[in-house]
Parts: C-alpha cells; structure tokens; sequence
C-alpha cells in the first residue's frame, strides 16, 4: 500500500549562490500494535533511539485552537502541533540523554503533511512502514485565536468549523512570515484580524461569515 507523499526524493542544495531546497530530515514512522515509531535521519545528525507514541494520541489534534499534544518518552520528550490553516504536522523532538545525574540533549522539528500523517495512522498494517521527507519551511504566518468565545462557538458547529478550516487554508497563505491574530467580532462565528509580520504592525481586517440565514449557503469572506 502507498500514501501520500509516500515517495522521497533527494534534497537539493545552495550552489554557487542558487536556491535550490534546503536539506531536509528524512522521518521513519513505523506501525507496531497499538504504537507509532518515528525514527529522524538528516546530514547532520540521527536520532539516538525510536520515539513511541500511542496511535490514539493524534486523534486528540483534531480541532481549530491551535491543538497541542505533547508526549514523553522519559527522558525523552516529543510536542505534537496541528495547523489546520497549512494543513500540517509540526513534530519538535527533544531528545535527551542523562549520566551521571547530567541531563543533555539537543532538539529537532519537522514538519509533516497532516492529512497524509493521518490517512498513513489509520489505514496503516501493523509492521508497515512510511517514510517521508519533512517539508522546507514555510513564511506563512502563525494564526493565533484570542478569546475563545467565538472560537469555540466555531468549534462547536461542524459545518461552520470545516467552512473556516477551508478558508484559512486557502486564503491566509501569506508569505510575510509573523503571526495573525483573531479577535471575536460582533457577526456570530466571524472574527477581527491582526497582523504582525516580523514584530511590526501590518494589515487588519474582518473574517465575516455572510449569508448565516442558511448555513450551507454561508461563506466567510475577508474584509480590510
């Protein structure tokens, strides 16, 4: 059975002053009975052992809110962050290492197509492996929903949920970097946006959701 983004290829490099790709780290995510195990390889350096983590814990990322999960393999420790808006998987390992009652290590973050990761976890035989190149790093900005009172009214309507999810993901691709910060708005499930690329002030707006009278009708649109 192939995935997704199942294939890799061989990452490019800056020659002679041309952009090419930046290296990138090959991950190992392997099935066995109710576990994943990731293993990290790159030019620099890999990991010193297997990470576990349980196959139900991803499941718990499955929201809007900036989901987190974190998961520690003593002393070992891995956090699990979904962005819906990029449809990714952030994984940032940290790995560890304890003699003589000195604890070292060093930490490493990869970033996954999230819905390849997902489709992999649950159709995936036990022994199956998938290997798969982490993504270059992307400029996109980080969004960030203050108050949660209108998220969390969002996240309780699936049909509004995925509607949003749909339009952050094609419309909020920005390639300034920084973070965007969402505020509720007065319009039920719309929000009041800021941006902030590089610490600076930039652009803000509305993301109203218009047409509410039939919610399969709705649509979110921006306003600046």
């Amino acid at each position: 059975m192939t995935y997704p983004y199942h294939r890799t290829e061989r990452p490019k490099m800056i020659v002679r002053g041309e952009y090419k790709m930046e290296p990138r780290t090959l991950v190992k995510i392997k099935v066995e009975s109710q576990y994943l195990l990731f293993r990290t390889i790159s030019r620099v350096k890999k990991s010193p052992h297997t990470f576990y983590i349980p196959r139900s814990s991803p499941e718990r990322l499955d929201g809007l809110s900036d989901p987190v999960v974190v998961v520690s393999n003593f002393p070992d420790f891995a956090e699990f962050r979904r962005n819906v808006a990029r449809g990714e998987l952030q994984i940032r390992f940290s790995w560890m290492n304890c003699t003589n009652d000195r604890l070292t290590g060093w930490t490493e973050t990869v970033t996954l197509p999230y819905d390849a990761f997902i489709h992999f976890l649950r159709s995936a035989a036990e022994g199956e492996q998938w290997s798969v190149l982490s993504s270059e790093k992307s400029l996109s900005p980080r969004l960030i929903f203050c108050e949660g009172d209108a998220i969390r009214e969002v996240a309780s309507n699936k049909l509004v949920r995925h509607k949003l999810a749909r339009f952050l993901r094609d419309h909020f691709q920005w390639k300034s970097g920084g973070t965007i910060h969402f505020y509720s708005d007065y319009v039920p499930y719309s929000f009041f946006f800021r941006e902030t690329p590089d610490g600076q002030p930039g652009i803000c707006g509305g993301l109203i959701l218009h047409d509410q009278e039939d919610m399969k009708r709705a649509y979110y649109s921006v306003h600046t």
